[in-house]
């Protein structure tokens, strides 16, 4: 990514990317994961910015379809 010109930002409201490495076994780092990714969903389309919600890792690998059913505002999954 860092290649292509793109910087990580500490405040997510300056992304245009948010991207939430997951977790799919623990069951406490699976609600963690989920309040995240909900957490960044109510930020995606915030202050007149258009930002691409991504989700990695094992909970995306195990859950991708029940994932996209209940948050329409994921834009892609990796995992």
């Amino acid at each position: 990514m860092l290649r292509r010109g793109l910087r990580i930002v500490d405040d997510p409201k300056q992304a245009d990317y948010l991207i939430v490495n997951t977790c799919g076994f623990i069951q406490s780092a699976k609600e963690e994961s989920i309040e995240e990714i909900l957490k960044l969903a109510d930020l995606k389309n915030g202050n007149g910015r258009k930002r691409r919600l991504l989700i990695t890792g094992c909970l995306a690998q195990r859950y991708s379809g029940e994932l996209l059913r209940q948050i329409p505002e994921i834009g892609g999954m990796l995992g």
